[in-house]
């Protein structure tokens, strides 16, 4: 009997662990999910022996739809609201963004099948917010997501194509090939490496030395469990809580929404 109810409890720890699948069906459905949301990130970069550069963002939201983001840097910090839409048929899905801050507007429309789907991004370049500026083409088969991006508005050119597909060996583990790149420095092979904790999960970025932090939406914070390498925080990151506290000392910054 106790070796039963053990066995309960751990599947009911694990019922909403995320392993690479579901991280590229994530992917697939154009970085939407009814499970679980991106709470915040974390990125430093390590200029040299005595100096580093980082990157933290904070995201809220307002019934499951994204109402703002804080973001600092080394440069500060900026407060960006937004309006946001989602609208769902059996074949499509429609999520508009309304940056109220910049008043730029942001329209995916993601229509799918059963093993590609297509995204059309407008008014991001050009300030013009029915100009079509970024095609998205995702093809999934047999757990692995092929994702293809094209400039549109006469520049039918690719950019930072990506192949993801789960490690043999870690379900855990998703290996990403980045080319065609832009910055021919990106082209290569890297891993998001996922961590689940209690509320959520941990995906950490091989190539740029990044954390992201899902959240399950029936959860309200994220539960940080760094297992996987320890990361030194520079001084002046430290007034920014990745769970959008307010910190103590000097560098203290009020979160307005």
């Amino acid at each position: 009997m106790k070796k039963l109810i053990l066995i309960l409890s751990i599947l009911a720890l694990n019922v909403f662990a995320i392993n690479c699948r579901d991280y590229i069906r994530y992917l697939f459905n154009g970085d939407i999910s009814d499970n679980f949301r991106m709470d915040s990130v974390y990125a430093v970069s390590f200029i040299d022996d005595k100096d580093t550069s980082y990157y933290t963002a904070k995201y809220f939201y307002t019934d499951n739809k994204l109402d703002s983001t804080i973001s600092c840097s080394s440069y500060g910090c900026k407060t960006v609201k937004y309006k946001q839409t989602i609208e769902k048929t059996d074949s499509t899905i429609k999520l508009t963004h309304l940056d109220l801050t910049y008043d730029n507007r942001e329209e995916h429309v993601i229509l799918l099948d059963k093993d590609s789907s297509t995204t059309y991004v407008y008014g991001l370049d050009s300030g013009k917010p029915d100009s079509l500026e970024i095609i998205s083409y995702r093809s999934l088969h047999n757990d692995t997501l092929h994702y293809n991006n094209w400039f549109a508005e006469g520049r039918p050119y690719t950019f930072g194509n990506q192949i993801y597909a789960p490690d043999p060996n870690d379900e855990n583990i998703c290996n990403y090939t980045i080319y065609n790149s832009e910055y021919e420095s990106e082209n290569g092979t890297y891993q998001l490496i996922i961590t689940n904790t209690e509320n959520g999960f941990q995906l950490f970025h091989t190539q740029y030395n990044q954390s992201a932090f899902f959240i399950y939406t029936n959860n309200s914070t994220t539960s940080f469990q760094r297992k996987i390498r320890p990361t030194i925080i520079p001084e002046k990151a430290k007034h920014f809580d990745l769970l959008g506290r307010h910190a103590q000392g000097k560098y203290t910054v009020e979160f307005l929404k």
